[in-house]
């Protein structure tokens, strides 16, 4: 049994030198001397008692323990086959038996009476309220058990330590040896080589298999080449694990590949893990379109349906297909043929380009022979002056939630536009009603996307949804009819240019060419600037917003303290504002609607908004992006918001 407290030598050696200076005392001052003694003394008998106390303690906490163990068996602990430790209530070690001392202190002395330094750092309050406990201590591992004894009116615990080291060592190989498979592509080739001789293309191939193939090595992996832009490696976790640490390298590598000082190359990456090579496998294509409904440069890891991403800092290539368009709009084109009726339905608080892609599915529908509806708030959106011109045409075409409800039957068609997101539809239940939906939109893949939509028609290419709907209005008709007329087109063309600010952000070759077929629709640019007007108190609002901003790692952040119906008009504009700012790539306006803060987020496309958005529970486009937080106050989420930022720029700076 080892001897504790430890601290009783010092009490000795304190008294020995109290003692040696009091008789040094009696050759100068004898009275003095005899107060020093009766002081040591006095000393000498607190000391004696307490120890006495601790040994008394101590033998009834072990007689307890003994008797809880094995009734009857005083010496069970002693011979208990683990290691043992007692302590008290503090957390203040003791006892501990022989098993304790030989393999978890290796016959070493104890210095430090804390159990602390045995468990991890864990306090003996935390230990008590778990079943068990896994510490690190030298090099080895073990799983702490813990039990209360009662001593009296004090409490005492014991503390089994189970040398598990060999067992979690094979678990830890066993789990990183699980297999990962990771495809690969090359998101753009065919736009890279449009402009480039058959030996140039062979060329930049060559340059970017080499890249992937020396990053692949780096690795324990097999990799090989499926398609002519696409690759398979089977790796382990071991490996995979670094991947992730060095957050895919290969992305940022064939990023800044050049051929002849021109670039545009970007991967692609899904990586699938799970409980077998097959399970892995299908997470790893589901993987990869993710990473390709967000836009490409980037790698998504499916871990058993849960996704992380890393990269996506790029705005991507514009990579469209005018076959799919015709094969989605014809089957739309079924869709509403064989509706009863139809029902558009955009994101609360739509905007422009949910109002303006809502109008023209609807007046398709309508062409068709189709009663159409659109479904949304007329008190909370964004674009009252474009609802303020359809309600001019004498068409009560635009409905609440409970009309909507009214509305849906069984063959009805649900139409969602401009949101890809259950949570962020107008009305959320009659999204959860609807036996036949189908979804169109542009912003960014998120994890949580509509999964049960007939048709999910998603391009994170195309500057909005409007663009979407208009490139699909020819096909809708197997003879070309026009099923649009002045109104709907600048309705369209008002999305357009609302997304595009103006056809500066994210313009690719068929948005002009949409831009331009809406205007041969008779869509008037002058009507649809005035879409875009402010009220002059608004616009005073926007300019107070601005100069009120702040620079913080080339993000320019303000506040807006408005209170009234225009505060997210005068946000959004005020974001916008501020990227005319000299030095300034991306800005953030906070203010406060509905009883949370809301954040609009807007860039020039060097910083993805929509990665620190994401951060922060919302989403969006690389460009353009919100996010609404349960904050408190606004200096709270400002707070969340530049963490957001800083660790943006840590992982992609």
């Amino acid at each position: 049994m080892k001897r504790l407290p430890a601290d009783f030598p010092y009490y000795a050696m304190v008294a020995s030198a109290a003692l040696l200076f009091a008789i040094f005392t009696v050759f100068l001052n004898w009275q003095l001397a005899v107060i020093e003694l009766v002081v040591i003394v006095l000393f000498a008998a607190v000391a004696v008692i307490r120890f006495k106390n601790n040994i008394a303690l101590r033998n009834r906490t072990l007689n307890t323990v003994a008797e809880y163990l094995q009734p009857g068996e005083k010496d069970a602990l002693h011979v208990f086959p683990m290691p043992v430790m007692v302590c008290d209530q503090s957390g203040r070690i003791t006892w501990f038996n022989d098993l304790f001392k030989v393999r978890v202190l290796g016959d070493e002395e104890l210095v430090d009476d804390r159990i602390e330094q045995f468990t991890s750092g864990m306090k003996i309050d935390e230990i008590r309220g778990m079943d068990s406990v896994p510490v690190e201590y030298g090099e080895s591992s073990y799983t702490v058990l813990s039990s209360r004894i009662k001593s009296g009116k004090s409490e005492s615990f014991v503390l089994y330590f189970i040398d598990d080291t060999n067992l979690k060592k094979l678990a830890a190989d066993y789990r990183f040896s699980k297999p990962a498979v990771v495809r690969i592509n090359v998101d753009n080739v065919d736009e890279v080589f449009r402009n480039f001789k058959e030996s140039d293309k062979a060329a930049i191939s060559g340059g970017v298999e080499k890249l992937i193939e020396n990053w692949a090595s780096n690795f324990e992996a097999v990799m090989s080449k499926t398609e002519s832009s696409k690759f398979l490696i089977i790796t382990q976790e071991k490996d995979l694990a670094n991947m992730i640490q060095e957050r895919f390298s290969v992305l940022k590598d064939v990023r800044e590949f050049s051929y002849e000082g021109r670039t545009g190359i970007s991967l692609s990456i899904g990586v699938g893990r799970g409980e077998g090579l097959a399970e892995c496998d299908k997470f790893s294509g589901l993987a990869l379109d993710m990473a390709l409904g967000r836009g490409g440069d980037q790698a998504a890891v499916n871990t058993n349906g849960k996704y992380e991403f890393y990269g996506g800092v790029s705005g991507g290539t514009e990579r469209r297909s005018r076959t799919k368009n015709r094969i989605v709009a014809t089957a739309i084109g079924e869709l509403l043929e064989g509706s009863d009726n139809i029902i558009v339905m955009g994101h609360r608080f739509s905007d422009l380009d949910a109002l303006g892609a809502a109008i023209g599915l609807r007046k398709a529908a309508e062409l068709l022979g189709k009663p159409a509806y659109i479904a949304m708030s007329r008190t909370k959106t964004l674009a009252k002056p474009l609802l303020e011109r359809l309600d001019a045409l004498g068409k009560d075409v635009v409905v609440s939630e409970e009309q909507a409800f009214e509305l849906l039957i069984k063959k009805s068609l649900l139409i969602i536009v401009d949101t890809h997101r259950a949570e962020f539809v107008e009305y959320p239940e009659l999204y959860h009603k609807a036996s036949t939906v189908v979804v169109i939109d542009h912003h960014r893949k998120n994890v949580d996307f509509i999964s049960d939509a007939v048709i999910f028609f998603h391009n994170p290419n195309a500057s909005s949804a409007s663009e979407m709907v208009t490139e699909m209005l020819a096909y809708l008709t197997s003879d070309g009819t026009r099923l649009i007329d002045k109104f709907e087109a600048e309705a369209l063309l008002a999305g357009i240019m609302l997304d595009t600010r103006n056809f500066i952000l994210r313009t690719g070759v068929q948005t002009f060419e949409a831009a331009a077929y809406l205007r041969d629709l008779g869509a008037d640019t002058v009507a649809v600037k005035q879409l875009f007007a402010n009220t002059l108190d608004a616009y005073r609002q926007k300019n107070t917003v601005v100069a009120s901003a702040d620079i913080y790692r080339e993000c320019a952040i303000a506040v807006s303290d408005a209170k009234n119906d225009d505060v997210r008009i005068v946000s959004s504009q005020a974001a916008d504002e501020l990227l005319n700012v000299s030095g300034v790539k991306a800005s953030f306006v906070l203010f406060n609607a509905d009883s949370v803060v809301n954040i609009s987020a807007r860039s020039l496309g060097d910083i993805n908004v929509q990665i620190i958005m994401e951060a922060l529970g919302g989403g969006g486009h690389q460009t353009m992006a919100a996010a609404q937080l349960k904050e408190k106050t606004i200096d709270d989420a400002k707070v969340r918001l530049l963490q957001a930022i800083d660790k943006f720029y840590l992982e992609n700076k």
